[in-house]
């Protein structure tokens, strides 16, 4: 059974995901990243989360085709088809919700077999550390080029956080990374990273 949310713990993740929802909203220009809210293992998928962003949304006018949620692979554990069904609704809201850490996992690829098979995930973010560790061993270099070509085969879009080198960026995009953030990109759109252009 997922834990419930206490009264003040609530009122706190409403008040942060507000708050992270108008200051997206106020941001100017067009094709701007999408905005990702992580959120922690402590936090139930179910009925109150649904009802709590759709809420939201509303007030902020913020487009949810633009909203990820991140979840960890501890949260998208639990075989309960109350965690299908939430994730379902997630989806029907128009969010997208994002495998996070992954690769960093002990069961990250079977998990996302499993969950991917119901169409419940939009995306998968690497882990920061084996993105980072890429300086120090070559051999995840071959580790990386699989894990992408293994998630686009289910359909999912490839995120990367923790590029911070070029030499980073250049393995990622050599692999497939779909986009990315880290220090490399600070002060460029938000922290998006690999635009069509850089792609190419």
């Amino acid at each position: 059974m997922q834990p419930a949310w206490s009264p003040r713990g609530q009122a706190r993740e409403r008040a942060a995901m507000r708050h992270a929802l108008e200051v997206a909203q106020a941001w100017t220009g067009g094709g701007l990243p999408a905005l990702s809210l992580r959120i922690g293992d402590a936090m139930p998928i179910g009925d109150l989360l649904i009802q709590t962003l759709a809420d939201l949304l509303a007030e902020s006018g913020f487009p949810p085709s633009r909203l990820q949620l991140e979840f960890s692979e501890a949260a998208l554990q639990p075989e309960q088809p109350e965690l299908v069904f939430a994730l379902a609704g997630l989806r029907d809201l128009g969010v997208t919700p994002v495998l996070t850490g992954f690769g960093g996992g002990v069961s990250s690829l079977s998990l996302l077999r499993r969950r991917c098979l119901t169409g419940l995930l939009g995306a998968v973010r690497l882990d920061a550390a084996m993105v980072r560790e890429f300086d120090i061993y070559a051999g995840d270099i071959d580790y990386l080029h699989g894990l992408v070509k293994a998630t686009h085969a289910l359909g999912l879009v490839v995120l990367a956080e923790g590029v911070d080198t070029p030499w980073q960026l250049d393995r990622l995009l050599a692999a497939g990374c779909d986009e990315g953030s880290g220090l490399l990109f600070e002060g460029l759109s938000g922290g998006f990273v690999m635009p069509a252009a850089a792609r190419a």
